[in-house]
């Protein structure tokens, strides 16, 4: 007894866990029978209390005992009704213990193992008697609450299914089977949207793998008595379980297993859907078990039911799809439906449906050859992997070509074969090729050898192909000269059609330098990525890899840094395991590490340590040149990200967590330091020793780098550090000091970049010191005096206290000099990042922590009262923005401007700044008169930055130091900083701020003791009771801090405080639902509640857990849309924006109107069966209120026959579209205004001008009776009708919102649809059809398209049908009527395109002609038919086109008559547009320009030169209006685009052009005549002008395009100024008759474009450098042309000018290089002025007119290699003139910049000087290689360059 009591105690104990009761069982099986049926027993009794008492232990010591104790199954046997009946009560329970940390979805996850361990516990409990059961199944089983009555059913004797029990003996006794009997309840937790919606569907899985076991006991019982199956009757003959109800294929039973499926593909929850397709799969495996062969009937049917359906835009089509596919067969399925292959592609162009795609199209590649895959998918694909739609192309490379590639090897040579030479092909070219090397499907490296050996032994190698054996068994057939991955071919180094010598290394390098960033990543790609990660590089690699690095260090294009940074992680272990393996294997390095080999001998000897090593030294100089401050962010960026990968390959973590050099490369760490101080090493020039792949000046380099503006530049410098362990470089004591002094110094600054940069030099500071031993107390105490011996935490507590104290004193002062954020910043990092520097005991510390919150809470007071001083409720509540603006007016008034020594400095630069941006301003037209002031920017500054670094540092605390507090200090904390902050201030940076910081405490708190974790639900409630209160606040930023604090407190931790979701839910609905006041001058309590909802709806980490809450939400939302207060009507529209993308699934595309963006009905309903059930109801009683305010306006008798007469006015509006009905029938258009709002003012106005003319009318009638009392029950009347309608119309404004979420749903595919659902979506259904009528212009149109997505496939073809006929009938209904059903058959027809062609349509539709007869005019309803017409391709008399009528659609309807006249008479149409003034619009253009875009130049040339004639004839009008000018301009500019210039224009056409230039016709008009102006540039030679004209046009010209291409003009200029450039400056800039200045204005221009900050307007320049190098005119309009990337580009321009220059001795504009050069040209001439005045001045902000892309150092050394280069080229006698001279103006900027250097110890504080020291030390040495070559002596005063053991440091004498 003992030893039960032993295992008792330790079975139901807390702690108890899986391998307790492991261990246990072992114990209980050599127990005695005896005692161990006592054992049960009392396990059976204790358990059925416990039960009882504590529910969820219980549960899990009975799921404990399922899975790991079988000696203790029998004890379950009678206690399973109690045990199911626990489990359903504790999953209805919401609130069901106290303790924070359970919650439903902790229940449920404890059932579902529960289930878990009853299914597999062996427990045979199948069947239960029905005797007791006398209510009817139907009954029991329709809700959750019957679980009860269920289970007591279950009470009965619990059969075990004997071996020796015959069938008859079980149809005696009558049982029913109870597994089947619980699926209503697993059904009810499946359905819906839970929270633990996955573990109900692991409990379906679980159920359905036992009910195959128990088909499967059917079955051999059967098998074992098939004597006794004919004593049976049907009736009573023992069904499969297949061959039940509720597991039927495809029935009306709404509530069978199938369609419980079918409804769920896509439920949100995280792995539901891949447990669906578990289950169904289960589910045919079922019926496979029951009848063989029936899974292949059931997955045809499927089958075709999906392919019928053609829902390829919904996701619930693919998984089903590829279940019936994998069982009914793949080579069946194409022979069925041939179009498959091409559907499937259509799933690549959106996002979420690739993944779907992806898995059927990988059915197919399991079980089809190559043959039969080649007839079916290799022309999609191949098509998709070159498609122009960036995600189908990039799906289909990512998700489709590797799987096929890998199955299908030897297909890659067709897929290279059919690549394309466009953008789109040379993607796919280099993905095919990186996938091939990468997975090792072909040997690409013996190719690359090949290539190798033919380039340098062209005469010695065979080039005939020999053809390798096919295997048959894959039917991979073999390419010549192509290896295969463990193949050998007869002769390996044969070439290849594929890769032909020299074809793939110059194709590789040529995608290197593509314009198109993906091509060029894919080529990076295939460099970088091998299959063996240790694969050394060839030379061909590394030399293509120094010339990408090179020319893509300074990219813009985040996507394009990931992808080099994912592809150098593997090029770098590539590099460095290759160097090491070779290093072994060469025996260069003993066993005690020491070099045996000289490194230039090793190097000799094997070629892959010096192409490596080589690389691997070259990588680390090239890294550290990029660190330059002159360099732009991105190359500053990249550099350091590669150098930190290159890092962490080298360097390991140790067992004190220090980054040492591994063992392993330890060796080529050594190899490296001795061959870079080798003086024969041809790579080290700057001979520098790299240490452990470290510089000397490493560690100051990354210092520099933490002083940059952008946060990740500082990150990457501090994580560098930490890898580097301040070792490497090693500063002195001194020069920390100095270090440590600027840091201080920048922590000072108003400037936030400034401060973030001196915090992380002082924390970078005191960690080396930490490491290297220094004390920093004495390293303070000698950079400032009054530190004292203190360590630089107290120093920074001391230094925060004495800044407040300053700003108590005067706030603008502080906020000049001494702002309290920085030295906070500081004090947080030092404090919390690496707390045991400090040496602080537990005390100590707390103490420090009590002060520091201390004085936290008071300066966060401080500035919340500051910001509020002039608010009349002061901080008590946030002040609004003007109270906040009205407050800093005060301080600065209160504290003056007084003259401080030390302050005026900054003001003036706050105030430089902000003058020069008003400057710009002012010189682009958009002044500002209520600009703020210096002072003004300074002091909010000051405010906003110190509550942040309040709510910073808090948040630090709380989540590194939260051991160190006390729950007092904790709650002080949390609530006096971050709650306050969030509370009382509407600052947008305050509150970010502190939501961040309140989020991380709200994580910690609530992990941590229950103490901690009560604050956060204390601080929502207090937060909610305010709420409820009415405790409101004008907080208009939709609920500012409020809301981001219940999502911070929500979100935190949603698991384990489910109760604090759901309270806080429950609280604002409502609080929603009360009444709002609209006269209130506060936000009123459900206006706020409605925006906390909308915070947590956006709140992602929520999104599983809100599932269940969004049909209340919805609902409450809609019901808000009614209210009559526009603020709640407000927030219910953004909260309403926030909620349908969680019920049915975020835009998918951007055409709201797309089938993409829908949900399956099916799936919606059984989601949100309530919400469906609301919509209902709301619609339906929309439609019964719009209808009795139509019948509240009748009048009975003769004045309702007046009423009746006076509603067919012949001139009365019908419709807010603005149409009219005449006497005759006809549709005339009124000026009503189009309604494209709810409830927009246009529809009132339609509702006033109705009503006044039917009083005007009354008055009329009533006259001849001279009643008075009949005139005034008239108007009575008329005013009861328009509130009628405008309550209709405030009800719309419900509608609009219903019927858009209507409008998401989609009837789904015919596999989901039963009668149930039939009879809701025709529900849904005719409730919309009713709003096709409506007056408001939004419900028709969403009312339209709701009933094309709720009609089925099948039926979408009788619908046109019905509605064609009805449309056929003039007086079929009113104006609204006809515009709401074409709408509704337009998205028909454009929705299912196939029905476009169908004959019996066509001819339906053909009667729709009234619509657009000439006496029967709609315009809007004209011109929908014409679209109509146009779908269904039904030609269309468009000769007469009507005149120009200022009424609404006529222009559109103008339009599409041209549109249709243009596809049968193109060229007569466009020449009539021309000549007709009124057609020739800029908005009607578009299909002419298009057809002469396409046209070929060969069959219409004679036509385009006749049109060119006549547009040169249109610019000499003089009269012309704005757009026909801008059409004009157009269409010829697409002429010339085709054809050259043929006949000269007259001087008066020039005239016209030079008006134009000038800008007085706007923006378009001025871009399209500079184009122009280009074109007859082009051929300035052969021009036939007057010289005075052509003079004056080439300077108008220049200087557009000099004005155009400046960094400050506008998007539109610079592509204008790209464009005219492209065309004409070849001829420019090789004519004669262009003046110097005009020459170099026009390359300067260049230059600036190519460096130009929009990487578009970049890559639209390269094209100039292509037109301008090309002699082939054809070439240059050729749309094949490969275009390289700008930096390559500039790099040829400058090449190809250099070259033309000397051999044709054109120095001047040899000058014009060597000035852009030298800096003497554009902004860089300007450049050492602005550094005079500005050396010492820090701008608080940053001129946005600044190029922060533009790199000068970059361009000098580009254009200095093209001089040299060009001038060694082609060495003459000739002397340019002006060379000499350069002497003197080096001279002078020298003397500038020698003054500058002596004044800034260090320049890398001062980034446009380094830049301009940079160009100067280039110039004065190519300077010094042109008078080489030229022979002539040259002395510079100023010789300047840079040290090479130290960063950024210059001097004065070169080495």
């Amino acid at each position: 007894m003992e030893l039960v009591r032993h295992i008792i105690n330790h079975l139901f104990t807390k702690s108890v866990d899986q391998k307790t009761v492991r261990k246990l069982n072992k114990e209980i099986c050599q127990l005695p029978p005896t005692t161990k049926q006592s054992l049960i027993t009392e396990v059976k009794e204790k358990l059925r209390g416990f039960l009882t008492a504590d529910p969820i232990p219980a549960l899990t010591t009975v799921q404990l005992i399922c899975d790991g104790c079988p000696e203790l199954y029998e004890s379950l046997d009678q206690l399973l009704d109690d045990i199911l009946l626990t489990c359903m009560a504790q999953l209805r329970q919401h609130n069901f213990v106290t303790h924070r940390t359970q919650s439903p979805f902790h229940v449920a996850v404890k059932v579902a193992l529960l289930f878990h361990g009853l299914f597999n516990s062996g427990l045979e409990w199948m069947y239960f008697d029905k005797e007791e059961s006398n209510t009817s199944q139907n009954d029991r089983l329709d809700d959750l609450g019957s679980e009860k009555t269920i289970l007591d059913g279950c009470k009965g004797q619990i059969v075990k299914t004997a071996g020796n029990e015959t069938l008859v003996e079980i149809q005696e006794r009558n049982t029913r089977v109870f597994l089947y009997e619980i699926y209503p309840l697993l059904r009810k937790l499946c359905e819906g949207a839970k929270s633990y919606c996955f573990q109900a569907f692991q409990i379906l899985h679980m159920w359905l793998k036992n009910i195959r076991k128990l088909g499967n006991r059917f079955k051999k019982l059967l098998d074992n008595n098939e004597e006794e199956l004919h004593s049976l009757t049907t009736s009573t003959y023992p069904l499969h379980p297949s061959q039940e109800a509720i597991f039927t294929f495809m029935s009306e039973n709404q509530n069978s297993v199938f369609h419980l499926l079918n409804s769920n593909w896509e439920n949100p929850a995280k792995g539901v859907s891949d447990l669906v397709y578990y289950c169904m799969t289960e589910l045919l495996s079922l019926h496979e078990d029951g009848k063989p062969n029936s899974s292949q009937h059931l997955a045809s049917t499927m089958l075709q039911a999906l392919v019928s359906s053609a829902a390829w835009a919904s996701k619930t089509t693919y998984p089903p799809l590829a279940l019936a596919i994998t069982h009914f067969g793949t080579n069946e399925t194409l022979a069925q439906h041939p179009c498959l292959p091409s559907d499937l592609v259509l799933s690549l162009g959106v996002n979420h449906l690739a993944p779907a795609g992806t898995s059927v199209y990988k059915v197919f590649l399991a079980h089809l050859t190559l043959t039969q895959w080649s007839d079916h998918f290799l022309t999609p694909l191949l098509a998709a992997i070159q498609n122009k739609d960036r995600l189908t192309r990039q799906h289909a490379l990512s998700l489709w070509l590797p799987p096929t590639l890998r199955q299908y090897p030897s297909a890659f040579q067709e897929f290279l074969s059919g690549c394309k030479n466009t953008t789109g092909g040379w993607v796919a070219k280099m993905a095919i090729l990186r996938v091939v090397r990468s997975n090792g499907l072909v040997d690409v490296d013996e190719v690359l050898k090949n290539e190798n050996r033919e380039t340098e032994h062209k005469d010695s190698l065979d080039r005939n192909c020999t053809s390798l054996k096919s295997d048959t068994g894959d039917e991979r057939q073999h390419w010549p000269g192509v290896i295969y991955c463990n193949e050998t071919s007869s002769d390996n180094t044969c070439g290849s059609k594929a890769f032909t010598s020299p074809t793939l290394m110059p194709t590789v390098c040529a995608a290197l330098k593509h314009v198109d960033e993906n091509v060029r990543g894919e080529a990076l790609a295939f460099l970088c990525l091998t299959r063996k990660a240790s694969h050394p590089l060839s030379s061909q690699e590394a030399n293509c890899l120094r010339s990408f690095f090179e020319s893509n260090a300074n990219i813009d294009s985040a996507p394009f840094r990931q992808g080099i940074l994912k592809c150098y992680k593997a090029l770098i272990v590539r590099i460095c395991d290759s160097s090491a393996a070779e290093l072994k294997k060469m025996h260069v390095v003993n066993s005690f590490g020491k070099l045996v080999k000289d490194p230039i001998e090793a190097l000799e000897e094997s070629s892959i340590l010096e192409v490596n090593v080589s690389m691997l030294l070259w990588l680390i100089k090239y890294f550290h040149r990029n660190l330059f401050p002159d360099g732009n962010y991105q190359r500053r960026i990249l550099a350091l990200q590669l150098y930190k990968e290159t890092l962490l390959v080298v360097y390991a973590k140790d067992k004190n967590s220090k980054y040492i050099v591994t063992s392993r490369y330890k060796p080529l760490c050594d190899f490296t330091y001795a061959l870079s101080l080798s003086l024969k090493f041809s790579d080290n020039e700057d001979k520098e020793p790299v240490i452990d792949l470290a510089l000397p000046w490493t560690t100051e380099a990354l210092f520099c780098s933490c002083l940059g503006d952008m946060s990740d530049v500082r990150e990457e410098a501090e994580n560098i550090l930490k890898v580097l362990g301040w070792t490497h470089g090693d500063l002195r004591i001194e020069e920390l000091g100095e270090w440590c002094r600027l840091g201080l110094a920048l922590i000072s600054s108003p400037k936030a970049s400034d401060v973030e940069s001196g915090a992380s030099v002082l924390v970078v500071a005191a960690s080396m010191c930490h490491s290297k031993s220094y004390n920093i107390s004495t390293l303070l105490e000698k950079t400032e005096e009054r530190c004292g011996n203190q360590s630089l935490v107290y120093f920074m507590l001391s230094q925060v206290e004495e800044q407040f104290s300053r700003a108590k004193d005067n706030l603008l002062l502080s906020a000049r000099a001494a702002p309290i954020h920085g030295s906070l910043l500081v004090l947080g990092r030092c404090l919390t990042e690496n707390p045991s520097m400090w040496k602080m005991d537990i005390n100590t510390m707390q103490s420090f922590l009590v002060r520091l919150t201390n004085l936290m809470i008071e300066i966060a007071e401080f500035m919340l009262s500051k910001l509020a001083c002039a608010s009349p409720n002061g901080s008590a509540l946030a002040p609004s923005f003007a109270e906040m603006g009205q407050s800093v007016d005060k301080i600065i008034k209160e504290c003056g401007r007084c003259d401080v020594d030390g302050d005026n400095t900054e003001l003036e630069c706050c105030q430089v700044d902000i003058s020069e941006e008003d400057e710009d301003d002012v010189e682009n037209g958009n002044t500002l008169d209520n600009a703020l002031s210096a002072d003004h920017v300074l002091v909010l500054a000051c405010c906003w930055q110190t509550l942040r670094a309040c709510c910073v540092v808090s948040g630090w605390c709380m989540t590194r130091l939260i051991e160190y507090l006390s729950v007092d200090t904790a709650r002080r904390m949390t609530r006096g900083v971050v709650v306050r902050t969030l509370t009382s201030t509407r600052h947008k940076g305050a509150m970010e701020a502190a939501r961040t910081a309140y989020s991380q405490i709200c994580r910690a708190l609530l992990t941590a003791q229950i103490e901690f974790g009560q604050m956060v639900f204390d601080q929502v409630e207090e937060l909610l009771v305010g709420l409820r209160e009415g405790q409101g606040t004008s907080i208009t930023r939709r609920g500012a801090g409020a809301a981001m604090m219940v999502q911070a407190a929500c979100g935190a931790a949603p698991r384990s405080t489910q109760s604090l979701l759901s309270d806080t839910i429950c609280s604002l609905l409502s609080i929603a639902k009360k009444e709002v006041d609209v006269n209130t001058t506060v936000d009123a309590a459900p206006v706020l509640s409605l925006h906390l909802l909308q915070s947590l709806v956006l709140h992602a980490p929520l999104a599983p857990h809100m599932a269940q809450y969004l049909p209340a939400i919805t609902a409450t939302c809609l019901s808000a849309f009614t209210s009559h207060s526009w603020a709640l009507r407000n927030a219910a529209l953004q909260l309403y924006g926030a909620v349908v993308p969680r019920m049915v699934g975020q835009k998918k595309v951007r055409d709201d109107s797309s089938t993409f963006n829908s949900l399956t009905a099916p799936e919606f309903i059984a989601r949100h069966q309530d919400l469906s059930n609301f919509l209902l109801d709301m619609l339906e009683n929309s439609d019964k209120v719009i209808g009795e305010g139509k019948r509240s306006g009748e009048i009975k008798g003769n004045e309702r026959e007046r009423r009746d007469n006076i509603d067919n006015d012949p001139e009365e509006t019908c419709e807010c579209h603005g149409s009219a009905c005449d006497g005759e029938g006809k549709f005339i258009t009124s000026v009503c205004c189009s309604v494209g709002n709810v409830g927009s003012k246009a529809c009132d106005t339609c509702i006033v001008n109705k009503n006044t003319k039917r009083k005007n009318m009354e008055n009329q009638s009533v006259r001849d009776v001279s009643s008075i009392e009949q005139q005034s029950k008239h108007s009575s009347q008329s005013e009861s009708r328009h509130i009628d309608e405008m309550a209709s119309i405030k009800l719309s404004s419900s509608l609009v919102p219903a019927l858009s979420l209507v409008a998401r749903l989609s009837p789904g595919t015919k596999i989901q649809h039963s009668s149930h659902l039939t009879k809701t979506l025709d529900k849904l259904l005719n409730m919309t059809v009713r709003f096709l009528a409506s007056p408001v212009h939004t419900v028709r149109r969403l009312a339209a398209l709701a009933v094309v997505t709720l009609t089925s496939t099948n039926e979408a073809k009788q619908y046109i049908i019905n509605i064609a006929h009805l449309l056929a009938h003039p007086e079929s209904g009113s104006a609204n009527w006809f515009h709401g059903n074409l709408l509704m058959l337009t998205n028909f027809l454009e929705t299912y395109p196939e029905l476009t062609r169908d004959k019996d349509l066509e001819n339906l539709v053909s009667s729709l002609r009234w619509l657009c007869e000439p006496n029967i005019k709609c315009y809007i309803n004209a011109n929908l038919t014409l679209n109509i017409m146009k779908l269904m391709h039904i030609q269309f008399n468009a000769d007469d086109i009507p005149p120009d009528l200022p009424v609404p659609g006529a222009a559109q309807y103008v339009h599409t008559l041209l549109k249709l006249r243009m596809e049968s008479h193109p060229e007569d149409t466009i020449e009539m547009i021309l000549m007709t003034d009124f057609l020739l619009d800029y908005d009607f253009i578009d299909n002419s320009i298009d057809y002469l875009s396409n046209c070929s130049v060969e069959g219409n040339s004679s036509w385009l030169l006749k049109m060119e004639v006549l547009i040169w004839e249109k610019l000499e009008e003089e009269s012309m209006t704005h757009k026909v000018v801008l059409a004009v301009l157009q269409l010829l500019n697409v002429v010339l685009m085709k054809i050259e210039i043929r006949e000269s224009p007259s001087s008066k056409c020039l005239k016209n052009l030079l008006l134009l230039l000038q800008g007085n016709q706007g923006l378009k008009v001025t871009s399209l005549a500079l184009v122009t102006v280009a074109h007859l540039l082009k051929r300035l030679c052969s021009s036939e002008w007057e010289e005075g004209v052509k003079h004056e046009l080439i300077l108008a010209f220049v200087e557009k395009v000099k004005v155009y291409s400046a960094s400050t003009s506008t998007e539109e200029y610079r592509l204008a100024a790209t464009t005219a450039l492209k065309i004409c400056m070849n001829s420019l800039v090789n004519s004669y008759h262009i003046e110097a200045n005009s020459k170099e204005q026009l390359i300067v221009s260049c230059f600036q474009l190519l460096q130009d900050e929009d990487s578009d307007i970049r890559n639209s320049a390269s094209l100039i450098v292509y037109s301008f190098l090309s002699t082939d005119e054809h070439d240059k309009t050729h749309e094949s042309v490969i275009a390289f990337h700008p930096n390559i580009a500039m790099r040829d321009i400058v090449h190809g000018i250099a070259r033309k220059c000397v051999s044709s001795k054109d120095w001047s504009t040899m000058k014009v290089l060597w000035k852009i050069c030298s800096g003497q040209l554009g902004e860089d001439s300007t450049m050492l002025n602005r550094l005079l005045i500005t050396s010492t001045k820090s701008y608080l902000f940053q001129s946005h007119a600044m190029n922060l892309y533009k790199e000068p150092k970059q361009v000098s050394i580009i254009v200095a290699q093209a001089l040299v280069e060009a001038l060694r080229e082609n060495t003459g006698t000739d002397i340019p003139d002006w060379i000499p001279d350069e002497e003197a103006v080096l001279n002078q900027q020298g003397s500038i910049l020698s003054g500058l250097i002596s004044d800034q110890p260090h320049l890398y504080k001062h980034k446009q000087l380094v830049t301009a020291t940079c160009v100067y030390i280039i110039a004065c040495k190519t300077y010094c290689s042109m008078c080489e070559v030229f022979n002539i002596s040259v002395k510079l005063t100023y010789p300047l360059s840079w040290k090479q053991d130290s960063h950024c440091t210059v001097i004065k004498s070169w080495v």
